[in-house]
């Protein structure tokens, strides 16, 4: 068994001497020792444990990343304020609209949400929605990101200001 194993290292560091790069990209499941690197020292680990057997399940840690971005708008009479975020990397996407002033019977605004795909010129818009200060007061809307980038705005239509505050909340 000694013989073979050191047949296998010897016959992994004339290999490794011949060529030391290689043009596939690094996998860490096959980096045993978890230094960064595929290297002879992966595989006098891996002969050592040659013929062994066991359970094959791995200890994997998932990190949820998160972005957030919080911002208070104030629209003048039938403005708008637009936001584009770039979406890479993340699965979901929660958009929060909270109308806080003034207090009148018709103040609202109307938020457009649509997700760029890379390339397209064109944003199809994915969701329209209203917040009314006197029944809704704020939303809270969820979406499954479906492209590069996204982008909303908030659109004032009355004739008075109109004051009130967005969140964002993307998630891996």
């Amino acid at each position: 068994m000694k013989k073979a194993i050191l047949f296998l290292v010897t016959l992994l560091s004339s290999l490794f001497l011949v060529s030391t790069t290689t043009s596939s990209p690094y996998d860490p499941w096959c980096d045993i020792d978890g230094d960064g690197d595929i290297d002879i020292y992966d595989a006098v680990d891996l002969a050592g444990k040659y013929g062994t057997t066991g359970n094959p399940a791995r200890n994997v840690t998932i990190i949820h990343n998160t972005y957030e971005f919080l911002e208070d708008f104030n629209l003048t009479e039938h403005s708008a304020h637009s936001y584009r975020f770039t979406t890479k990397g993340y699965r979901q996407v929660t958009l929060y609209v909270f109308l806080s002033y003034p207090v009148l019977q018709d103040t609202k605004v109307h938020v457009s949400v649509s997700f760029w795909i890379e390339g397209s010129n064109r944003a199809p818009t994915m969701d329209v929605f209203t917040v009314l200060r006197f029944q809704n007061a704020s939303v809270w809307r969820t979406y499954d990101i479906k492209g590069s980038s996204m982008s909303f705005s908030v659109l004032n239509p009355t004739d008075h200001f109109a004051s009130g505050r967005v969140a964002l909340y993307m998630t891996t």
